[in-house]
């Protein structure tokens, strides 16, 4: 199947088109999806992952936002940041003041940050104690020379490139984030996983604010390559406003394993 998909030039088609055959082939076998990818050899993965959940620092109810969150279970945030760094900071430290030690907080300014803005996190992370940064500044090239550390995490960076150890390498980064709608399908996506994998490296899988089969689908991803002990970019989120939610695998706190293709 991957052999025929890997000719479909567009990412999104081939996830879909990777989608629609993985899961005849789980009917047939009357499996869920993730078993046909997972590695054999693996204990099966647990019942349940935690969600995350997104968070915009521009936002004028965001510390509202982060709190009901928390009430209902979610212990990872991550922010998309990149406009207003002090501000940005600023609210880092009151989230982490508010939810203490239990919380994870993860840091994404879409490559739009300088090396010097990337500095000023490293200067309070010891105050923060951010589990990652995403994708930080234009110039990846310039990554590994960052004075910076907290564990890189490479995500859009990844989309377009033949997954490589050597990539990884220079990239300098120690997250590697799977978006199989960007990436390229499952077939990308456990290309990616496996190099990961074998260079010790975590692996998390995300959303693309894809809607309910493609949401679905990535949690059969999860639930196959998701590095363990590490929360999944993945939850209920605003792009799922159109649909009913109540048949998806997600919920606010937590994601449950298929049983079913």
């Amino acid at each position: 199947i991957f052999t025929e998909t890997r000719r479909i030039c567009s990412p999104s088609t081939r996830f879909a088109v990777e989608t629609c055959l993985l899961n005849r082939l789980a009917q047939l076998a009357g499996r869920p999806l993730w078993q046909l990818l997972r590695n054999p050899t693996l204990t099966a993965p647990p019942e349940t992952l935690p969600t995350s959940a997104l968070l915009d620092p521009n936002s004028t109810e965001v510390i509202e936002r982060a709190q009901h969150l928390f009430d209902a279970g979610v212990r990872t945030f991550k922010l998309k940041v990149g406009h207003r760094i002090e501000h940005e900071l600023d609210l880092l430290g009151q989230l982490r003041r508010r939810f203490g030690a239990d919380l994870r907080l993860r840091v994404d300014p879409n490559s739009t940050w300088t090396d010097e803005e990337a500095s000023k996190l490293q200067a309070v992370n010891d105050d923060l104690h951010i589990e990652w940064l995403e994708d930080p500044t234009e110039e990846a090239d310039t990554w590994h020379d960052l004075e910076c550390s907290i564990p890189l995490a490479a995500d859009e960076v990844l989309v377009g490139e033949e997954p490589s150890a050597t990539f990884l390498d220079w990239l300098h980064v120690g997250v590697v984030v799977l978006k199989p709608m960007a990436l390229g399908g499952f077939s990308a996506c456990l290309d990616w996983a496996r190099i990961a994998e074998r260079s010790g490296r975590v692996v998390s899988v995300s959303h693309f604010f894809d809607g309910p089969v493609a949401l679905d689908a990535t949690i059969q991803l999860a639930f196959a390559v998701q590095s363990p002990g590490i929360t999944p970019g993945l939850g209920l989120h605003d792009g799922l406003f159109a649909w009913s939610t109540s048949s998806l695998y997600a919920s606010t706190d937590h994601i449950v394993r298929p049983a079913f293709p």
